[in-house]
């Protein structure tokens, strides 16, 4: 092959690299620098390729919730000499964050690894939806709160985490059927949803609040034992009081609350059952 035509080859693959909606790059280990960055990373994340100097540039922009994980994936991969994916979220020029799915090559020579190059696709607007479809997955239509579906997930998660005690506070609205019958669906939907509210404006968007079914609430505390928790319950029933000064409804809102908090490494589920019946005990007793 001609200097000329090896040269022609050379420009034509690199116009089609520079080409694509992906950042190409090339990192050297010994030098630790990066031996080639794709034009496309201004445009992307607004970093010139020149301005990618060494692995803690990488490193230092990547969002603080994944850089561990990101970098550790990375670096013992590229040590038993792995290709791999991953997605992290990169800090951009202007400070706003990418979600970035890096799928890596490894070079390796006489058994170690050498060079790694890959390519970055900018998956924001995936993600995005990704999240779009969970919220909706996870969300009661009606209140805007989280669904059954949710809670049993966050409790799930926190069976096997070190956040207890923990505390359950479950919640059923008092006649609501009698809502129903007499005033419609309509009416019983309103009744629902400024119960939601009194719960939006006691907790923070944090805390794990959950419609659980038609008339009934569930509220899951961690780090929260049992006298914390009757004084969160008593707060909740001063401010259905508040609510009900302040509305204008044919009947009062009214809810029965039952609690319990786990004993040592309960299961949640055990502790949910006995605040459950701890709720009707509350609700006969009216």
């Amino acid at each position: 092959m001609s200097v000329k035509s090896s040269f022609e080859k050379e420009e034509s693959y690199k116009k089609l690299a520079e080409s694509v909606n992906a950042i190409l790059w090339q990192y050297d280990i010994e030098s630790d620098s990066w031996e080639y960055v794709s034009p496309q990373a201004e445009r992307i994340l607004g970093y010139k390729p020149k301005e990618w100097t060494n692995l803690e540039f990488w490193v230092e922009h990547i969002h603080d919730d994944d850089k561990e994980s990101a970098k550790s994936y990375c670096l013992e991969c590229t040590a038993r000499g792995e290709d791999h994916v991953f997605e992290y979220r990169f800090r951009k020029k202007d400070g706003s964050y990418a979600w970035i799915r890096d799928e890596v090559s490894v070079v390796m020579k006489d058994g170690d690894p050498k060079k790694i190059r890959g390519f970055m696709i900018d998956i924001t607007e995936i993600k995005e939806l990704e999240n779009k479809i969970r919220d909706l997955s996870f969300k009661d239509h009606l209140t805007g709160l989280n669904n059954r579906r949710y809670l049993d997930k966050e409790i799930e998660r926190i069976n096997y985490s070190r956040k207890y005690p923990v505390s359950v506070i479950v919640g059923d609205l008092d006649e609501l059927k009698c809502v129903n019958d007499k005033y419609g669906h309509k009416m019983g939907d309103i009744y629902i949803k400024k119960s939601a509210e009194v719960f939006k404006n006691i907790f923070r968007t944090e805390e794990i609040i959950a419609r659980t079914g038609g008339d009934e609430f569930a509220i899951l505390l961690t780090e929260t034992d049992g006298k914390d928790t009757n004084k969160i319950c008593n707060r909740i029933k001063e401010a259905f009081k508040e609510k009900n000064e302040k509305e204008d409804l044919p009947y009062p809102i009214n809810i029965s609350l039952g609690c319990a908090t786990t004993n040592k490494k309960e299961d949640i589920y055990k502790c949910y059952e006995r605040a459950d019946q701890n709720m009707y005990k509350n609700k006969e007793a009216k």
